[in-house]
């Protein structure tokens, strides 16, 4: 388990999600859904220099292309902190005591939910708290600081990388270890496969057609919808007279006069003795 945690530098209003991975997909859906609880976009993002997101620290800094077009999106400048220097993000990082504080960490639950509603009351209650540092309930500071937030756009970023990959002959897919079946058309061609990292969901594309959607399966098993291998559990002989009109090849009545047009021509042979043609060659040998 990792806890990604989102906290507004002036007003201390903060969110927590609890994530189950720390690749780049998984944070900047994590970074989406901060901007959506904070009802708009910071101007600048200070963040540490996790290597999926921040390829080569300051001075040199060299962001992740993805992760980089993400800050254009939504229009926010990236800020990762100098190495070395825990202060530029001490807001947060002392923030996580109140996870131990509360006994949340060393907690047991039978789901992930609950895991995540026992972090949001543990926010829930930070809010409604006056901060001893600003002296104010952070709650009431968000109102104020909601104001100087940039809006966000109308179309939220897609953090899925998208992967490609050959549908198998048993009209399935492999990503990550699972496989995950497809309309049985798709064999053999190249479809494209989305994972969302926070809802345990994952899309298929051909092309710009959605085809399918799984729920994430665990290394070494399947998922396999009954419509995608329906036609091919049928035997060849259905499968070839159910099919659509426009695939059946169309039939065309042969006429007598057609016939006499594709018909090849009579061909007369004439059978002569071998020495007609011994004297025309000179005579046999």
């Amino acid at each position: 388990m990792h806890f990604f945690r989102f906290l507004l530098a002036w007003s201390r209003a903060r969110w927590t999600l609890v994530v189950l991975s720390l690749k780049l997909p998984a944070v900047l859906a994590s970074l989406r859904w901060g901007f959506e609880r904070a009802g708009g976009i910071t101007e600048r993002l200070v963040l540490d220099n996790p290597k999926t997101a921040v390829l080569k620290p300051k001075p040199h800094l060299e962001l992740h292309p993805f992760f980089a077009e993400f800050c254009r999106h939504y229009g926010c400048e990236p800020d990762p902190a100098w190495p070395y220097q825990p202060e530029r993000k001490g807001k947060t990082e002392r923030s996580f005591r109140d996870l131990e504080d509360a006994g949340v960490l060393s907690g047991t639950y039978p789901s992930m939910a609950a895991l995540q509603a026992a972090v949001s009351a543990v926010d829930d209650a930070r809010m409604s708290r006056v901060h001893t540092t600003t002296g104010a309930r952070p709650i009431e500071r968000l109102m104020r600081e909601r104001e100087a937030l940039q809006t966000l756009p109308a179309v939220a970023f897609d953090p899925r990388l998208p992967e490609t990959r050959r549908v198998l002959s048993e009209c399935v897919v492999s990503f990550q270890g699972a496989f995950y079946s497809v309309p049985h058309i798709h064999v053999g061609s190249r479809v494209t496969v989305k994972a969302d990292p926070l809802d345990g969901r994952i899309e298929i594309f051909a092309g710009a057609d959605h085809i399918a959607e799984h729920a994430v399966a665990k290394k070494g098993e399947r998922r396999v919808i009954e419509e995608h291998v329906a036609a091919l559990r049928r035997p060849r002989f259905e499968r070839m007279r159910l099919r659509a009109p426009h695939e059946r090849a169309a039939r065309v009545p042969i006429t007598p006069a057609a016939a006499e047009l594709v018909a090849w021509p009579r061909i007369h042979v004439d059978h002569r003795p071998i020495e007609e043609y011994a004297q025309i060659v000179g005579g046999a040998r």
